[in-house]
């Protein structure tokens, strides 16, 4: 399938981009929610004493920087994923070459399998959702980010074209409960209405899920920051008022 190795060759070109935004991400993050909550931890594990507060700003950084990681990475896979999909329609090259898969399309078949193309005609919405995901998972095998390339680069890559794919998948599952009223679901109806469309369903997406994915996690994140830095208080507030003193009768 010639279509998905352009395609993919395309997103090559988007390396730079997603270099600068997880670096940018990262640093950013780390520095402005990291040094913020470390701060925060400080505060809150303060009883009097320095070495609580050390203790909630070290484990506050550990925290923070993970954090750092994780947003990075979304917010480059999400990035690198609109960039592709305006500038290349990456989004529409997948989709059809995951009906392609579907439809048993290659170079050798292009007119695909009758049999196959008959039996898209009504599928359950189990088995949409079974069809696409072995699409999907056929379509990520076939693909390989070039070895040249360092490992950082081949393993934002991969994660972006996983992203790519899934997101795909996901769009048209949606759409498909949006579009087919009844039991059975028509794959190539579905397919020829969402083919203009899909870029912009996808695009949809990626600005709805990605800002409240990384605010769900920090809000996640600031709350277990508190309850470390309280639990750090109160245990050094107890160790300083404990009588370990040992009475002999």
């Amino acid at each position: 399938m010639p279509i998905v190795h352009d395609t993919f060759r395309d997103l090559l070109g988007l390396v730079g981009l997603a270099l600068k935004t997880f670096a940018w991400a990262a640093l950013l993050t780390a520095v402005g929610y990291g040094l913020l909550m470390a701060l925060f931890a400080y505060y809150m594990a303060d009883d009097g004493s320095i070495l609580p507060g050390i203790i909630a700003v070290v484990l506050s950084l550990v925290v923070t920087t993970v954090f750092a990681i994780f947003v990075a990475v979304r917010l480059t896979i999400a990035r690198t994923f609109y960039q592709a999909v305006k500038q290349f329609g990456i989004g529409r090259k997948v989709f059809n070459s995951l009906f392609d898969i579907m439809l048993g399309i290659t170079d050798e078949n292009p007119a695909g399998s009758s049999a196959m193309t008959q039996a898209l005609h009504g599928v359950s919405r189990d088995e949409l959702k079974s069809r696409l995901t072995a699409a999907g998972e056929q379509l990520l095998r076939s693909e390989r980010i070039e070895s040249a390339l360092p490992s950082l680069v081949r393993w934002l890559m991969r994660k972006i074209q996983a992203a790519i794919i899934w997101t795909v998948v996901k769009v048209v599952i949606i759409q498909a409960a949006l579009i087919s009223d009844g039991p059975e679901i028509d794959l190539i109806e579905i397919h020829d209405k969402l083919t203009n469309v899909i870029d912009d369903q996808i695009v949809g997406l990626i600005y709805r899920n990605a800002p409240r994915t990384i605010m769900s996690i920090g809000a996640a994140v600031t709350l277990g920051i508190w309850l470390m830095a309280s639990g750090i208080h109160n245990v050094a507030t107890w160790w300083a008022t404990a009588d370990f003193s040992v009475t002999v009768p």
